[in-house]
């Protein structure tokens, strides 16, 4: 098993926590906590595992290489996974909206601050919910380290 897998695992327990808890504050961080994870999968892909043998690094290498050319193809990666660990980790900004602000049917306005529902900030996404996109990324990543195990033992 690559070791890659393990921060995969633990996004994927901080995805898990995101959906159960109601607190701003500790959605915010596992928020983050989320975003480095997803990110790390690709730098211990990268730094420990090619490092293991010449079969991992030849199937690492050929799969960056392939990411970079084909960047439309793996768009969860280059627009969310890198794009959002960024604004996290260099400029501390918060990709999804935080409070909603709705119009109940008799016009009252009401400020929705809960995290039943944080919409993407970025278009690309159009306002989807934030875990989900999350879980989207997730099993991106899975089916990345399937790809990458398979090429591997072909070998």
């Amino acid at each position: 098993m690559l070791a890659a897998a393990r921060p995969l695992e633990d996004a994927q327990w901080a995805l898990r926590r995101l959906e159960e808890t109601n607190d701003a504050t500790e959605f915010r961080v596992l928020w983050f906590a989320t975003l480095a994870l997803l990110r790390a999968v690709g730098h211990v892909l990268r730094n420990v595992d090619a490092a293991e043998d010449g079969a991992t690094r030849a199937a690492v290498d050929t799969w960056w290489s392939e990411m970079k050319s084909d960047a439309g193809r793996h768009r969860i990666f280059w627009d969310f996974i890198e794009k959002q660990r960024n604004e996290v980790l260099k400029e501390y900004r918060i990709g999804y909206l935080e409070r909603i602000t709705a119009l109940a049917t008799d016009g009252e306005a009401f400020v929705l601050d809960s995290p039943i529902y944080k919409p993407l900030l970025d278009e690309q996404f159009n306002a989807e919910d934030a875990r989900d996109i999350a879980s989207d990324a997730i099993a991106w990543w899975r089916e990345q380290l399937a790809r990458i195990e398979q090429d591997i033992h072909a070998e």
